[in-house]
């Protein structure tokens, strides 16, 4: 089975609740020009996190570990038939941030756009209406995590985890 890490980014600011989303290429081989969290393959021995900051910087331009922005792993996703490539599993990670950073397509997408929260349509690729069901319950508690270091995970029980 193949793993991949899948991002959501939640921006609450002047202009409201937004998340950024990518649409997939037009000759992706997999849902393409379907609008999808940003998000790809796991590479050689990354972990889930690694593969998460990476992707997402691939997809959208925006280093979220420069910018100094935590994720939060949010769930492990592996429903047969969830990917139609094949078999594969996503741990999904959630990030909150107060501003809209600067963003621009880049691998395997054609766009990424914000999209306020309460007009986003069904139909997401992959099970991302899903996972970005959660990501906005986990983001509306999110003020009541515990401020938890890098690598003492023991305090957060599964599914939310917050890492590095």
């Amino acid at each position: 089975m193949d793993l991949t890490a899948d991002v959501v980014l939640i921006v609450r600011d002047a202009h409201g609740e937004a998340v950024l989303l990518a649409r997939r290429g037009i000759d992706s081989d997999a849902f393409p020009g379907c609008l999808a969290l940003p998000g790809g393959y796991q590479e050689g021995d990354e972990e889930a996190m690694e593969t998460a900051y990476r992707e997402f910087e691939e997809e959208t331009g925006v280093d979220l570990r420069a910018l100094g922005v935590p994720l939060v792993q949010i769930g492990y996703f592996d429903k047969r038939g969830r990917d139609p490539r094949g078999r594969v599993a996503s741990v999904a990670h959630l990030a909150v941030m107060n501003y809209r950073p600067v963003i621009e397509a880049g691998d395997d997408v054609d766009e990424v756009a914000w999209y306020e929260t309460g007009n986003i349509q069904p139909g997401l690729a992959f099970d991302h209406d899903e996972i970005l069901q959660l990501a906005l319950t986990v983001a509306a508690t999110m003020d009541q995590l515990p401020d938890v270091k890098p690598g003492d995970d023991s305090l957060i029980p599964w599914p939310v985890r917050r890492g590095a």
